[in-house]
């Protein structure tokens, strides 16, 4: 069994940089998937409100489109 942990560094729908969550998408996924990881823990995934309340949502990791069985 391959664990891998990774750090995205803040990854959300608003960046702080001049770079947008599309173009670090394109750059991550590729990179991600070539871990070939049974288990990937990623770490500083943000969550982001949205409009209305409720819990925030995990918008910028659903971008990712990676196959996901469960998020804790």
């Amino acid at each position: 069994m391959r664990i891998a942990t990774f750090n995205v560094d803040s990854l959300d729908m608003l960046t702080k940089s001049d770079i947008s969550l599309d173009d670090r998408i394109r750059i991550l996924r590729p990179q991600l998937e070539r871990l070939r990881a049974d288990v990937l823990c990623l770490q500083e995934i943000n969550g982001q409100h949205l409009p209305g309340g409720g819990p925030r949502t995990l918008l910028a990791l659903d971008k990712l489109q990676l196959p996901i069985v469960e998020r804790t």
